[in-house]
């Protein structure tokens, strides 16, 4: 079943997530919120040859949304390999060892609060 723009901006906005675990137009339109911003649609749609006439935003994720929805199975192998893409980009200027290190500070601040909580319950318990 085909649905509108409008239709998955409101799924979305209202929560209503269930119809995008089985709808590729859903799918599709998922995809492309993920790639909203700015620079990313204007990489993708240019190495993808296609044109908008949009200049904001919202309005070219509806445009680009009404111009893949013609061919879902096409375009969500052309979302796919954009992705799949900039992942790669990303992970590869990722700095694993300072990842890491914050990652053990969140870890540390987390048995911190944990700490405390503890001792705030024993001295309630006793006072």
């Amino acid at each position: 079943m085909e649905h509108t723009f409008t239709f998955w901006k409101k799924k979305h906005d209202a929560a209503s997530l269930e119809l995008f675990n089985t709808e590729k137009t859903g799918q599709l339109w998922l995809k492309l919120k993920s790639i909203i911003r700015p620079e990313l649609i204007k990489e993708f749609t240019s190495q993808n040859n296609i044109s908008l006439i949009s200049t904001t935003s919202p309005k070219q994720f509806e445009e680009l949304f009404g111009i893949l929805s013609k061919n879902i199975d096409t375009s969500h192998l052309l979302l796919d390999k954009y992705i799949q893409k900039k992942n790669r980009l990303i992970l590869g200027e990722l700095n694993i060892e300072k990842l890491v290190s914050e990652l053990y500070k969140l870890k540390i601040f987390e048995w911190v609060a944990i700490i405390k909580i503890h001792w705030i319950n024993i001295w309630l318990v006793i006072m």
